[in-house]
């Protein structure tokens, strides 16, 4: 299922090339898709058991289609920031599929609104 996933991905960003800035910046060098479909049986099965996970788990009963990102290998970074509820609904998880990575999350100051001190880039 993951390297079915990959592989929808990797077609999904076939001819795009690495952004240097994004709306918010807070990601430099990426490229990103929104996956409103998964043709694949086995790459799509990978999204439903986040999903499924999300449901059991966490109460979740809606979802915004998958967004996959991309981040250049030399210098690719997403910066600590607050997701906007608009873009990526209520939930945010994440699967690192060809490199290891580690996806930190913190509160946001509530006088502020901005990531708590301490949060680094990814």
């Amino acid at each position: 299922e993951q390297d079915a996933l990959v592989e929808a991905i990797k077609a999904r960003l076939k001819g795009t090339g690495y952004e240097r800035d994004h709306w918010d910046a807070v990601i430099d060098r990426y490229r990103e898709r929104e996956m409103l479909s998964v043709d694949d049986d086995l790459a799509a099965a990978a999204v439903e058991k986040v999903r499924a996970f999300l449901r059991s788990e966490q109460g979740v009963t809606s979802f915004l289609p998958p967004h996959c990102i991309d981040l250049a290998a030399d210098g690719g970074v997403i910066r600590p920031h607050i997701d906007s509820i608009k873009f990526s609904g209520r939930v945010v998880a994440g699967l690192s599929l060809v490199s290891p990575a580690t996806m930190v999350l913190a509160e946001a100051d509530p006088a502020t609104g901005e990531p708590r001190p301490g949060a680094r880039e990814s």
